[in-house]
């Protein structure tokens, strides 16, 4: 046989039963297979009457692994929690990260090596949200460099993504100006929708072929992170666990493939260990629905390589979720919910089993301020309220309501992040929602939650008094953030009650020029909005970290135009 019949008849592949990897020596790819427990390096394999061969070194979209490392690594010795120490440590090269994120992105890059491992059905999509120059692309290059099979990609092509899935089980990194918009465009939303699960195929029809010929089905599951200014579309977010970037400037490595080699090996190391053994079991009982379904493999892979950091891992969760929650509130269904739980004051009180609430009855606060065009009509918000699980009914009396009980308002107050399950356990906790505040005491101040215990340390948390909100962070020399993210608040508050927002610059210097008198020895203040502040005075509040702090405003001058 000649060696061309002999090219003809070969069939390249970078996926096959028991392959670890692809790595590459002096610009040659061979295969990486498991066999009894370790590596064994091949150019070529038959399988059945198939001859099957690795992709060239220029056919590859990533930086394969290179063997001579992996070689090494293998005879080593296996001390994974030294590696997790390692992939973090390599993290902070690229950029500034908490020690939360951190954490979450570590644990993310082990579980993309095991993305065939039958206890993980499902892998989050990690979304670097937020303003420019915040280090967005160079964090998610620096973790794609030690994924499994990184790719990073500029543009969002559905037949791009197909074959990188199919071809190579790749972790991708889409870094866009508005990766959603992208998606909608190019008719991709349902792919990205669909890579977070394992088993989801997406169909793709060429109506020029014949019947059962003109369909083909893509394999589409792996990991991935996406960088965006633009917002992601709700149902994509909640298939996500954000980082948000602080702005913390400063003089951080380039990240590069050459910098991620060492770790790839060692990683490959990992793989063959754990890519087909079961991982530990993890249970957290008050962490349920989608948000256990994309944290577990986090979880499974902490108690797996570093146990003593797994309440950690459940403290970045949680506060991650609940932040999204929060989030939720400024959309039209969190206020039609707002609206509803305030509707819902008076039934609970007087004991109630269940009551009524009309659209019109939501419309009317909903509506109030804004021009005829631009508001919302009755049969738009039914479709949210049904589309939110609440059942419908209808008397000649009121025409067409909805039918509301503690435990609908139960759980609509923790679905939109306005009791936190995390700090309240149980739903049946949540009851009390758009309630009034506990009577205060000399020991209570306005750094108390609802349930009428102090906040302490807990750095960010959001009370509901009556209808209004109160939204505080802890605010050090470090955490411009938390400052962000509570500017953003802020100017939605603004926009809510038609009050001029001030400058970003202007606000964060009377923040900051208070920092030094309330931060004393710790180092770190609370910044607030009291939204029950009359109109005309600021609702900024500034104070130490003690329950016990005396709150001072922030000047007036905060309120001029911006």
């Amino acid at each position: 046989m000649s060696k061309k019949e002999k090219e003809q008849k070969q069939k390249i592949t970078a996926r096959l039963d028991r392959l670890i990897d692809l790595v590459e020596e002096n610009k040659k790819i061979e295969f990486l297979f498991d066999v009894d427990g370790g590596f064994v390096t091949i150019g070529e394999i038959k399988i059945g009457d198939e001859m099957f061969v690795p992709p060239s070194l220029e056919m590859l979209p990533f930086a394969p692994v290179k063997k001579s490392l992996v070689k090494s690594y293998e005879k080593a010795g296996d001390d994974w929690r030294k590696l997790f120490s390692d992939v973090q440590e390599y993290l902070r090269r690229f950029s500034h990260l908490t020690e939360s994120q951190n954490l979450i992105l570590a644990a993310y890059v082990f579980a993309s090596y095991l993305q065939e491992n039958d206890d993980l059905h499902y892998l989050p999509i990690i979304s670097f949200p937020g303003v420019m120059e915040r280090g967005k692309t160079r964090t998610g290059e620096a973790t794609i460099f030690i994924c499994y099979r990184g790719v990073r990609l500029v543009d969002l092509r559905d037949s791009n993504v197909f074959r990188h899935a199919e071809r190579f089980n790749a972790s991708l990194f889409f870094d866009l100006l508005d990766v959603w918009g992208k998606a909608v465009r190019n008719d991709g939303a349902d792919v990205l929708l669909a890579r977070y699960e394992k088993g989801a195929i997406i169909s793709r029809v060429n109506p020029d072929k014949p019947a059962f010929e003109d369909q083909k089905n893509y394999r589409i599951f792996g990991p991935t992170i996406i960088a965006s200014n633009s917002d992601l579309s709700r149902i994509l977010e909640s298939r996500t666990i954000p980082i948000e970037m602080e702005n913390v400037p400063g003089r951080y490595e380039k990240p590069s493939p050459a910098k991620a080699e060492d770790l790839r090996a060692r990683l490959a190391v990992f793989r063959l260990r754990h890519w087909r053994k079961p991982l530990p079991r993890v249970d957290f009982p008050d962490i349920v629905g989608r948000i256990w379904d994309i944290a577990y493999p986090l979880f499974a892979v902490c108690a797996l390589v570093a146990p003593d950091r797994l309440e950690d891992m459940k403290t970045a969760i949680t506060r991650s979720d609940y932040e999204n929650r929060i989030n939720r509130q400024f959309t039209i269904e969190g206020k039609i919910v707002k609206i509803a739980l305030d509707l819902s004051v008076g039934p609970i009180e007087e004991g109630l089993i269940e009551w009524p609430i009309t659209p019109g009855a939501i419309a009317v606060p909903l509506n109030e301020g804004w021009p005829d065009d631009k508001k919302i009509s009755h049969d738009a918000i039914g479709g949210k309220l049904k589309a939110m699980g609440v059942k419908r009914g209808r008397n000649s009396a009121l025409g067409r309501y909805y039918i509301f009980n503690r435990e609908v308002c139960d759980k609509l107050a923790l679905q939109y992040g306005f009791v936190d399950p995390y700090l309240h356990g149980t739903a049946s906790q949540a009851s009390q929602v758009s309630q009034e505040a506990p009577k205060e005491t000399e020991s209570m101040t306005p750094m108390t939650l609802m349930t009428g215990k102090p906040v302490g340390e807990i750095s960010t948390a959001v009370d509901t008094f009556g209808a209004f909100m109160v939204r505080r962070c802890v605010l050090n020399a470090g955490n411009q953030v938390k400052a962000d993210k509570f500017f953003r608040f802020y100017h939605a508050y603004c926009a809510e009650t038609k009050v001029s927002p001030p400058l970003y610059n202007e606000f964060m210097e009377d923040v900051r020029s208070r920092f030094d008198t309330y931060a004393g020895t710790q180092g770190e203040v609370i910044i607030g909005i009291d939204l029950q502040s009359t109109v005309g005075s600021s609702p900024i509040s500034v104070g130490g970290n003690k329950p016990t702090a005396d709150f001072s405003p922030i000047s007036p001058s905060a309120r001029e135009d911006g």
